[in-house]
């Protein structure tokens, strides 16, 4: 019986090595990319546009001075694509080493909606139901 609880110790103490050394381990990619994403015509920075990175399923937004970045990557090759309703998205590769700046300038697109059509109707009233007036005294 004690040889089974050291053997149920001794299997729990190397679960727990494996975890902890397998969760509690820092992220050694320290590799960032960063930019500003403005429009092509104003040179003004745009807010709201969304950066991804298909190939690590990361995607970030660009804040009030259109200025946007992504941390914890590690050294390769990356996709970044860049994109908001109004302008053409933009697309690059980046050979990531240590840290590196990327900025993009964004065209206007041109949104063709189809057209719509309103219409209405008016439909009068039925005339069958008596009318009832109310005095203060009812």
């Amino acid at each position: 019986m004690r040889s089974l609880v050291r053997v149920v110790w001794l299997v729990a103490g190397v679960s727990l090595s494996i975890v902890t050394r397998t969760f509690g381990q820092e992220n050694t990619c320290h590799c960032f990319i960063k930019g500003i994403v403005r429009d092509d015509h104003s040179g003004q920075p745009i807010v709201g546009a969304t950066l991804l990175l298909p190939k690590t399923n990361q995607g970030v937004f660009t804040d009030a001075n259109g200025r946007y970045q992504f941390t914890g990557l590690c050294p390769g090759k990356y996709e970044i694509e860049c994109r908001i309703v109004g302008y053409q998205a933009s697309r690059d590769t980046v050979d990531l080493v240590e840290g590196h700046e990327e900025n993009f300038r964004l065209s206007e697109d041109e949104i063709h909606l189809k057209d719509v059509e309103i219409t209405a109707r008016r439909t009068e009233a039925p005339t069958t139901q008596p009318l009832t007036t109310l005095t203060g005294s009812d």
